[in-house]
């Protein structure tokens, strides 16, 4: 979608066009994010879909500088609610923070023990480029232009009811 294509050689991987933006998103329900990732045991799930989104472009292309887009989507109350009772609301808060984020995001990246990918380096200019947001499922659906589409999602989700989404209100 966008700027984003599938690789011919594989069934799954992407690449990326060099036209438009993308942005890489982390959609979570009920579950936290996992400390369990494949490879590293340092590693969370938050900070690998953040390297990801780093490293999407290769460090060949000039288009490194532009910022990278990463999204955390949860049911909104996990993002109103005081209670830091997912481990996700504490490593967004901390990569968000504009004094020390890009430094501590960084940390995690390197301490998680894998070796880069292609032998990259991980600068600070890359990382600082990061821009994340957190939205809700209900954000991310209002914010969809498309009319038919928004109904149909708003169908879907109806399924899961209040565990889903806890302040979406049926009127709308």
């Amino acid at each position: 979608m966008g700027g984003i294509s599938q690789r011919d050689e594989t069934k799954s991987g992407i690449e990326w066009n060099g036209k438009a933006n993308y942005v890489f998103c982390e959609f979570k329900c009920l579950s936290d994010i996992s400390t369990k990732v494949t490879g590293s045991i340092l590693r969370n799930q938050l900070a690998r879909v953040i390297e990801n989104a780093i490293f999407f472009t290769g460090e060949e292309h000039e288009e490194t500088k532009r910022p990278k887009y990463v999204a955390l989507v949860t049911p909104s109350v996990f993002k109103e609610s005081e209670i830091n009772s997912r481990l996700y609301r504490y490593k967004f808060v901390e990569y968000a923070s504009e004094i020390y984020g890009w430094r501590s995001l960084k940390k995690d990246i390197e301490m998680s023990g894998l070796e880069l990918r292609d032998g990259y380096l991980l600068k600070d200019d890359m990382v600082k480029s990061v821009k994340l947001s957190w939205l809700t499922y209900r954000e991310l659906i209002e914010g969809i232009p498309n009319r038919s589409i928004q109904e149909r999602l708003v169908n879907l989700l109806s399924v899961f009811g209040d565990r889903l989404c806890p302040s979406w209100d049926d009127s709308q």
